[in-house]
């Protein structure tokens, strides 16, 4: 199931390529809590399927309700944030293989393959994914703490001041320290910190092209998605990964299985 909304306004094939064995529903005629609708889908039709829902802002939401991992039963999970599971370690390796098994579209593909004929290989590089942007100011259509509820914004929130420019700055002078040639692939939601970087690292770091994420600041269209999705995939291609802690874009990153890692507040900036 892959529905559009505003946290993905992009459908799945925006972002991958077709495949002639995998079926997507991109609109359910149900509606949630299953079995309610009046369009004619009742709950006997959802016997076989375990349903979660994290989106606290919607009827009959369960946030943070345990996924249990059981390959003889199928999951709809609806949500914006990671789900929780009775074994984390099996359904990462699933779905990390699953994602694995989808090939990005020529786009995004290009987008890395262009970025790596003028810059070089990103497997010689240090990855850094800066989430630094506070939720209230990174949507203005709808209230975040009624969208997330207040425990979950105020825990983005904490995360998130953690996850400074001067935090990162630190951290990479440390990797230079260790490595004087060391460079750095950085993908931010604040484009103007990728600015600052190079001012304090000058031929050091490098990124996708700024007029595009200056373009996509705030936004998640298709456009959009697939220049975050390149980004992502390059994090993944790094010697090494420096990633904000709390956010689903870092941990995307480690499931696509990066070599090896460190998240501000867990093993770097840990004060």
């Amino acid at each position: 199931f892959w529905e559009k909304d505003r946290h993905m306004e992009a459908g799945l094939f925006d972002l991958f390529q077709d495949r002639n064995d995998l079926v997507v529903v991109s609109k359910l005629v149900d509606q949630w809590p299953f079995g309610t609708s009046r369009l004619g889908v009742d709950s006997a039709q959802w016997a076989n399927i375990d349903t979660y829902n994290y989106m606290v802002a919607e009827e009959g939401a369960e946030k943070g309700r345990e996924v249990i991992h059981d390959l003889s039963r199928s999951i709809y999970f609806r949500g914006c944030e990671l789900l929780v599971t009775n074994d984390e370690k099996k359904m990462r390796r699933t779905s990390s293989k699953m994602l694995k098994q989808l090939k990005p579209v020529p786009e995004v593909l290009g987008l890395i393959r262009k970025f790596e004929a003028r810059h070089g290989k990103l497997v010689n590089r240090i990855g850094v994914h800066i989430r630094t942007m506070s939720v209230r100011d990174e949507f203005k259509d709808f209230d975040p703490e009624r969208e997330y509820g207040l425990e979950s914004m105020e825990r983005m929130e904490y995360w998130r001041s953690k996850s400074s420019l001067e935090t990162f700055a630190t951290e990479m002078r440390a990797q230079l320290e260790a490595d004087p040639k060391a460079t750095f692939f950085v993908s931010t939601d604040t484009p103007h910190v990728i600015g600052k970087l190079k001012e304090m690292f000058p031929g050091k770091v490098e990124n996708m092209p700024l007029d595009q994420e200056q373009m996509c600041e705030r936004k998640r269209d298709a456009a959009c998605l697939r220049l975050a999705l390149a980004d992502l995939l390059s994090l993944s291609r790094t010697k090494l990964f420096l990633g904000s802690n709390f956010s689903s874009f870092t941990s995307m990153v480690l499931k696509y299985g990066v070599k090896a890692w460190r998240r501000v507040g867990i093993e770097f900036a840990t004060e």
